[in-house]
């Protein structure tokens, strides 16, 4: 059947292409809204690569995930997420039209334009040249609509054109190459078009129909990791009353069938893998009437599954969509939610409700190509998701901008505190860094620009500063951020901990504190030795709080020595025997009211020479850190006491809250009068709250802070000493 191009000029910004933003000034290089992906190519990346953290080695000074550390049993804050994946942008912000809906298109346009909703596709290519004009682009952007069987396109700032004589047309694709795929799923046929393009003028071809495919309900392009290469290109068509996927191969004339895969229960959607704008070895399939998502990598032509997300009766998943590093987009129409995986089918985010969305059905990640005169072009993803819903007076077709997203940023170590395991989610590719400040805001360490995959990443500070010697215990910040590698745009999630004190001595680099003692290496042992006894000296500690020292010993040396241990001068652990075995003591509790300097002396009490292998010292981490129920909301308002208390400068203030209030938060001296404003009426989520109160401007003396949110007020003293 011959198709017939029917054309209507509508109104320049036409509402289809206005996605694209504002026009380019001559000679601007700066791309508009929305922003690509190739502003961060590999040659900025380590390597030219991102990668999970469990293959990297990370910044000096962290602890290197290739050595595959433990889980961390101790939980040293609450879990805290920040930012947000999917941003909503006004669908025309120089036309105030936040959504496109039938009621702004009847009222701005004139016209009704579909009859219903089917799927989406765009194609973008931009042009950079050395001399006038500088700037050349081409916008266009294609829906279906089933009802009307006609495509709608249009070109930015331009026009809108309807594509006729169609038979129920339901899914679209659109490849580098500017052809076009329309599925006819009751036609059993897919129609292929070619976008004929002079920048001024847009035409379709008709190239070819593919009929080899009965009922076909979706196909997906595959660029073969050349997107402007056509020789190595196929696709991928889902048949739902065959329960297959086809494999076929495209030419000038038509396309051939070169696979057939089994194994699916009503295909619906599929769709080809992403890496750095290329398709990979990856594909998505939806099946099971739209309550399964699966994963399968390609090798040789055969399909191998990798993974699965299975949805409820109460789902089903209407579409799918893959950006420019390989995150999944997903449509769930029932609960009008948009779903954001990994490669791997890590949930990362879910997004909408009925508030946001009403019968979300279709959904595009928009891709184009961009040539710079003298350089090669590229083929990038950009920052947005385009969704389409039930055509209707109130809904139709909105834009979300990608953020990225920090989700469940938690400090957790081992039983000892003797390094600090970071763990967040980030909800996309971005660049991690980590600051760390100590109770004076001085910066104690940092990571710059850590490259993090999406998903889960852990990071483990083994509590050293900028010269690698151990932090003393006190109050410590960590701010955490994830900068957009679409945007010069940034997410912060920052926590607030006391570290409780830490040493361990005695190993490769470990004598920060010796103050007698030669190291000596034998072999794999490290051990330090003085004829008559080795010391050490540790600042830090506190009179009011518990601690606890283990002591290991051997020889290496073949030799039998008789040894004791004395804190302080006084004795601690008498006398024992060590040689080439290894003596252990284990963590014993140090002298009620120890405080200030500790000096730790091992001393010989017979032949040989006095040796000590390793020095470990912690505190007792009862009274501070979170409690078991920290993933829970708090049943009541609750303002704890500070801690530490007395204190010299600085202390942390908690505080609970069992629903988001207005917060106040002062601190006054014993007269009344305000000295310092923690927080000043901002509005907190529902939660556990840590506030670090800084009194290094302040004289010594009794101080009193007051909480105030909603009905609800507290006050307790807390004492500063110096």
């Amino acid at each position: 059947m011959k198709r017939a191009v029917s054309e209507t000029v509508l109104l320049l910004c036409a509402a289809l292409v206005v996605i694209a933003g504002r026009s380019l000034a001559p000679g601007e290089l700066q791309l508009f809204w929305p922003r690509m992906a190739v502003k961060d190519t590999s040659a900025t990346l380590p390597n030219g690569d991102f990668r999970k953290p469990a293959g990297e080695s990370l910044a000096a000074g962290m602890g290197d995930m290739t050595r595959n550390w433990p889980e961390s049993p101790l939980q040293l804050s609450r879990p805290v997420s920040r930012g947000a994946s999917f941003i909503a942008e006004p669908f025309s912000a120089e036309q105030g039209i936040d959504k496109l809906t039938r009621a702004v298109a009847e009222d701005r346009l004139d016209r009704r334009l579909f009859g219903l909703t089917g799927q989406t596709a765009s194609w973008f290519h931009i042009r950079y040249f050395n001399q006038a004009p500088f700037v050349s682009s081409t916008y266009l952007q294609f829906v279906t609509d089933p009802l009307w069987n006609r495509m709608i396109y249009g070109k930015m700032d331009a026009w809108i054109k309807s594509y006729d004589n169609l038979n129920q047309p339901s899914a679209i694709e659109v490849d580098p190459l500017g052809r076009i795929y329309i599925v006819e799923e009751n036609e059993s046929q897919i129609t292929v078009l070619k976008i004929v393009s002079n920048n001024e003028e847009v035409v379709l071809k008709d190239l070819y129909r593919i009929s080899e495919i009965m009922n076909p309900s979706d196909i997906s392009y595959h660029d073969g990791g050349t997107p402007f290469d056509g020789s190595d290109d196929h696709f991928y068509a889902a048949s739902g009353s065959k329960n297959r996927v086809y494999r076929l191969v495209p030419s000038d004339e038509g396309a051939t069938v070169v696979d057939e895969y089994d194994g699916f229960d009503t295909p619906r959607r599929v769709i080809t893998g992403k890496w750095k704008g290329t398709n990979n070895d990856r594909l998505y399939v939806i099946d099971q009437l739209g309550k399964r998502l699966r994963t399968f990598r390609e090798d040789d032509r055969l399909l191998t599954t990798l993974g699965s997300y299975t949805g409820t009766h109460q789902q089903y998943f209407s579409d799918l969509a893959a950006d420019h590093f390989g995150n999944i987009y997903m449509a769930d129409r029932v609960n009008d939610s948009l779903y954001k995986f990994t490669a791997d089918l890590e949930l990362l985010d879910v997004y909408g409700g009925k508030k946001v969305f009403t019968a979300l059905q279709a959904l595009e990640v928009p891709f184009g190509r961009i040539d710079i005169e003298g350089v090669a072009p590229v083929w990038t993803g950009f920052d947005q998701v385009f969704t389409l819903e039930e055509w209707s007076g109130t809904s139709g077709a909105q834009r979300k901008s990608l953020g990225v997203g920090i989700r469940d940023f938690e400090l957790r170590a081992d039983e000892d505190v003797s390094y600090v395991d970071m763990s967040f989610l980030v909800t996309d590719f971005s660049r991690v860094s980590v600051d760390i400040y100590n109770q004076y805001e001085v910066p104690v360490y940092h990571v710059r620009d850590y490259p993090a995959a999406s998903g889960q990443t852990r990071l483990i500070w083994q509590r050293s500063d900028f010269e690698k010697s151990y932090v003393l215990p006190g109050n410590y910040r960590f701010e955490l951020s994830a900068a957009s590698l679409y945007r010069d745009e940034q997410t912060t999630a920052t926590t607030e901990i006391y570290l409780p004190l830490y040493f361990r001595q005695g190993g490769p680099g470990e004598n920060d504190f010796l103050i007698r003692g030669i190291p000596v290496n034998r072999g794999n042992l490290h051990t330090v030795e003085d004829a008559d006894r080795v010391i050490y000296k540790f600042p830090g500690f506190e009179a009011d709080r518990t601690y606890y020292l283990n002591i290991t010993c051997a020889a290496g040396d073949g030799l039998r020595r008789r040894q004791n241990v004395t804190v302080n001068g006084v004795d601690f652990i008498p006398a024992f025997e060590v040689d080439d075995s290894q003596w252990e003591s284990g963590y014993t509790e140090l002298p009620a009211g120890t405080g200030g300097e500790l000096a730790v002396s091992v001393n010989r009490l017979g032949e040989g020479t006095a040796v000590v292998s390793q020095i470990r010292i912690k505190e007792n981490t009862e009274n501070f850190l979170p409690s078991a129920d920290a993933e829970q909301t708090p049943e009541q308002y609750i303002l704890h006491q500070n801690y530490p208390n007395p204190f010299n400068p600085a202390t942390t203030i908690r505080f609970e809250l069992p629903e988001a209030q207005q917060v106040e938060l002062f601190i006054y001296n014993i007269l009344g009068q305000k000295v310092q404003t923690l927080i000043n009426g901002e509005h907190l989520p529902a939660g556990y709250h840590t506030r670090i109160f800084e009194g290094r401007s302040l004289a010594s003396g009794l101080y009193i802070y007051r909480l105030r949110a909603g009905g609800f007020q507290a006050t307790k003293k807390m004492l500063l000493l110096r």
